[in-house]
């Protein structure tokens, strides 16, 4: 099932490939979160039950201890609703996450409180009105004929039956919210707002999505409940990707396959040298492994690097691929990735100065993701046709011992050609 802005089964396959490649740190923050909010709650129930048993001063004492550890057993579930959305925006963007990402987004409790009570008032407002006329009516009803009472109660069930849809559209609209105010740091206001339009046109689809969720959520139950432990983060993940999709945003681990790209494409990025005594590996650097880092983290360019990359890999169109790159560089001036790409694409049109203006640039800004994504076997290759073979041989010497394997053959290379370095 898919539409023209989400496919339903992309967003699943997505959550069921990284829930199984994240699935022992999945259990262990679901487990951690369970005990986070459950101890608290816990121990404020036991002590309003003590509270019973006490005398009047002791015992008010222990109902008001009770209730501000159910207070803080609340306040630790949002915060971590608020990390579980940080971690799949996390995960889904290729971003390393880890259980201190639980807690990351707690500046934001405020606003994410205020977000949840506005999503709750504008959606469910019809329903508490209708509760509030049925708490009123019912008791004085129960003094009238039985005609009247049945009239009653059908016409509540009728007005009922046609707020629901109502309250079910009103909830699919403003549902992302929550991703709103965590991932960009939204007002509560302006999330719901937001919301809106990222759901636009698509309510049908999402809620045919959340039909979906929900049945993968039952089968965890009924397998167990163990099965939530699978299911539970798949849905997570999954809700990221419709997230990503909706509101325009290419997620960062989005693989070139998932792009327009003939069947048999492989996408390396061959590096030829361009002269006999240098040789060109079968692949330098192969996309989906490297330039989707996880060191990097989602950028507003994202969107126009990835067009860049398929206009580089796919199409040879370098000069269209470097306009993708700079636009991207425009949105976000701290992309070490589209630096990065930039100067592959760069280093393609022989601008070798140029490319390694942006590999510097690349290493500068986000060093973890240079050393992940390979810039130093660029930046050396780059050198090497600048001349500048000691240069070469440092940066490829430091990508070797970061476990680069391609780095190696070309050191061997370099080595071989007997010239004092």
């Amino acid at each position: 099932m898919s539409t023209d802005r989400f496919s339903m089964r992309e967003a699943v396959r997505f959550g069921w490939v990284t829930t199984k490649s994240h699935f022992l740190f999945f259990v262990g923050i679901l487990l951690a979160a369970f005990l986070i909010v459950l101890i608290p709650d816990g121990i404020g129930k036991a002590l309003s039950d003590l509270a019973d048993e006490q005398t009047t001063g002791l015992g008010l004492a222990f109902k008001g201890i009770g209730l501000l550890f159910s207070l803080l057993s609340s306040v630790l579930y949002l915060i971590l609703q608020m990390g579980f959305i940080r971690i799949s925006l996390n995960l889904h963007d290729g971003s390393p996450s880890g259980f201190a990402d639980l807690f990351s987004s707690w500046r934001l409790f405020f606003k994410y409180l205020l977000g949840a009570i506005l999503y709750g008032l504008r959606c469910f407002w019809p329903v508490f009105l209708l509760g509030i006329v049925a708490a009123i009516l019912i008791p004085g009803l129960r003094a009238q004929a039985p005609s009247t009472t049945l009239t009653a109660a059908i016409a509540l069930g009728v007005l009922f039956l046609v707020l629901l849809p109502l309250t079910v559209i009103w909830a699919i609209k403003y549902q992302f919210f929550g991703y709103l105010i965590v991932d960009r740091g939204l007002g509560p206001v302006e999330a719901i707002r937001k919301s809106a339009g990222v759901t636009d046109g698509a309510k049908v689809d999402l809620f045919l999505f959340g039909l979906l969720i929900a049945g993968i959520n039952l089968l965890g139950m009924l397998a167990l409940m163990i099965g939530l432990f699978v299911t539970l983060p798949l849905s997570l993940i999954a809700y990221a990707h419709v997230y990503r999709r909706l509101s325009g945003a290419a997620p960062v681990v989005q693989r070139l396959e998932d792009v327009e790209a003939e069947p048999d494409a492989e996408a390396p990025l061959d590096i030829d040298m361009g002269t006999a005594e240098s040789p060109a590996p079968a692949a330098v650097m192969k996309p989906p492994v490297r330039i989707a880092s996880k060191s990097a983290p989602a950028s507003a360019g994202e969107e126009a690097r990835t067009k860049g990359l398929f206009l580089l890999f796919y199409r040879n169109e370098y000069e269209g691929a470097i306009e993708e790159f700079t636009r991207a560089i425009g949105q976000d001036a701290r992309y070490a990735g589209a630096y990065f790409s930039r100067g592959m694409a760069y280093f393609k049109l022989g601008e070798f100065n140029l490319a390694l203006k942006d590999f510097d640039e690349a290493i500068d800004l986000n060093r973890d993701y240079a050393e992940e994504a390979g810039v130093f076997v660029q930046r050396g290759l780059a050198r090497e046709k600048l001349g500048d073979r000691s240069g070469a041989v440092q940066d490829l010497r430091a990508a070797v011992a970061l476990g680069n394997r391609d780095a190696q053959r070309w050191l061997n290379w370099i080595m071989e050609q007997g010239e004092d370095l």
